[in-house]
């Protein structure tokens, strides 16, 4: 599998890829006290997955098409695809966050320790049966893109 293809981690429910590429297109801001309540903690679940390899830390927050979309083994390959080329997750922080429809961004900045830039990290969040669930998710930083 190429590693251009895995820069997009999973892929968006119902959505085309595309519409939610960096710098593209700008969403409507949002009040990121509110996002960040529940956002952060669920980002660094799925993150600290990476380093332990735990894919029910890193899936109990999806809704039930990511989950589907995920299993077990498309996370390891992607989990030691990221471990090989940017190695382990280190740290997060918020970065920004936006609305497009019913979809709320976040995004964040990370360190990972075999990366010198910072990796762009951003969650797609829906609101499913009054519960904030993640329906997509990126990663992007130079070593994902050679």
């Amino acid at each position: 599998m190429k590693k251009n293809a895995l820069i997009v981690l999973l892929v968006f429910s119902g959505l085309v890829s595309g519409v939610f590429l960096f710098n593209k297109k700008t969403p409507e801001p949002v009040e990121s006290d509110l996002i960040l309540q529940y956002a952060d903690s669920v980002a660094e679940g799925i993150l600290q997955s990476f380093n332990s390899g735990s894919y029910s830390e890193f899936s109990k927050n999806f809704s039930e098409t990511m989950k589907g979309s995920v299993p077990e083994s498309g996370f390891m390959e992607n989990r030691n695809l990221i471990r090989s080329e940017i190695g382990e997750y280190v740290s997060k922080e918020f970065w920004k966050s936006g609305q497009e429809g019913l979809y709320y961004n976040v995004y964040y900045k990370a360190d990972f320790n075999n990366e010198e830039e910072k990796v762009s990290v951003l969650i797609i969040f829906e609101e499913i049966s009054g519960e904030m669930k993640v329906s997509g998710l990126w990663f992007d930083s130079p070593k994902l893109r050679e």
